[in-house]
């Protein structure tokens, strides 16, 4: 349950900042409108002066104010170009930090539970393969599990560990077992304790 609800997290985290990414690169086409019109009236100038140019006596003294208003022009288009750049940019920026800082809140949240729960295990399993396993995780389980789970191995659990009994101690590392998530084998049916 929690691996899917992680999984639904990070995908949304994902989807938002795509989303956010597009809406902000959607401001570009300002951009790329000022780009488009500088282009234009730059070509459209410099045509002009080249053929007023070509008008005799005068051309050259007309075609100057052309080339300047041209050269003005394509300043617009660079500007166009500009503003597409840092618009892209900030999305570019905002999405990944929307992305990210989420993501890594999501995973340390998600993740760092699951690799102590995975450690535990680990120290349990060892634990049992080892001579005494059983007697120290029957210690533990006193030690550590709910007076519910421990009623439900006997009536006086504490005593039958004092003597060694082995299905009381089988019994508690049992307990043991499952909260740190191991499959115990089946523990023995539960024996009136003297």
């Amino acid at each position: 349950m929690w691996d899917l609800i992680g999984l639904v997290l990070i995908i949304f985290w994902i989807w938002l900042g795509n989303t956010v990414y597009h809406g902000i690169n959607q401001l570009g086409a300002i951009g790329e409108q000022m780009e488009s019109i500088g282009s234009s009236m730059s070509q459209n100038l410099t045509d002009m002066g080249d053929t007023l140019g070509s008008v005799p006596l005068i051309g050259d003294g007309i075609r100057a104010p052309f080339d300047a208003a041209s050269d003005g022009a394509l300043k617009i288009e660079q500007a166009g170009l500009e503003q597409q750049e840092f618009v892209n940019n900030l999305a570019w920026i905002v999405a990944i930090g929307l992305v990210i800082a989420p993501i890594i809140a999501t995973l340390a949240i998600w993740l760092i539970p699951r690799a102590m729960f995975v450690v535990s295990a680990t120290r349990v399993r060892t634990l049992a393969a080892t001579a005494g396993g059983d007697d120290l995780l029957a210690l533990r389980a006193l030690a550590r599990r709910p007076l519910t789970e421990l009623s439900s191995v006997g009536p006086d659990v504490a005593q039958g560990w004092r003597r060694g009994d082995a299905d009381v101690i089988a019994r508690l590392a049992a307990l043991e077992k499952r909260a740190a998530g191991l499959v115990p084998r089946a523990a023995p049916a539960a024996a009136v304790l003297e």
